[in-house]
């Protein structure tokens, strides 16, 4: 099986490694990163979003997201700052995001959704008597918040949850994580 490719034409190039298939690289995941580096930069993740970001100025860096670190403002806390210590703006960032979660397989219950309601309202959904959060949508929302151009942010199609046979997924009860590797173009 091919590994899942995805690009931000003459900017970056993401690859994320199905199950079965060598993570040919000596890269280690990573949490977080950003800097004037161009090495190639990797996440491993289950269902939290593998975010990649580069500034136009050629910074290049890497966030990983969970539900309740994007509740929790990560992005606004982690890019945010590091865009001021080199002087950069938000506006020169492009912004990918690999296979994670989509909204329909993040329920929650109705407290959490009040509780999010006052945020984050768009990205509170409610179908079939099930409330959901837009993980996705928070992370957009945040990047939008540091003056990232809504142009600049391509967020995938790719869920993990429903590509058992290619991607593991924790809401499945799968252990191993999906590496994701990033390089310049």
């Amino acid at each position: 099986m091919q590994n899942i490719i995805a690009t931000i034409p003459n900017i970056i190039r993401i690859e994320t490694y199905v199950k079965g298939n060598h993570v040919d690289s000596n890269v280690t995941p990573t949490e977080f990163a950003f800097g004037p580096e161009k090495e190639p930069l990797a996440i491993a993740s289950h269902d939290e979003i593998p975010c990649f970001f580069v500034h136009e100025n050629g910074y290049f860096g890497a966030i990983k997201v969970s539900k309740e670190e994007a509740l929790n403002d990560k992005i606004l806390a982690k890019v945010g700052p590091a865009l001021g210590q080199y002087g950069l703006s938000g506006a020169g960032l492009h912004v990918i995001f690999g296979p994670r979660l989509s909204f329909s397989h993040t329920p929650v219950e109705p407290e959490e959704l009040v509780e999010v309601l006052g945020k984050y309202p768009n990205a509170c959904k409610r179908t079939s008597g099930v409330n959901y959060l837009d993980i996705p949508l928070v992370c957009l929302m945040q990047f939008r918040a540091l003056g990232v151009h809504m142009k600049n942010i391509h967020i995938g199609e790719i869920d993990t949850y429903e590509n058992p046979s290619a991607l593991y997924s924790a809401s499945r009860g799968d252990e191993e994580e999906n590496v994701t590797l990033a390089t310049l173009l």
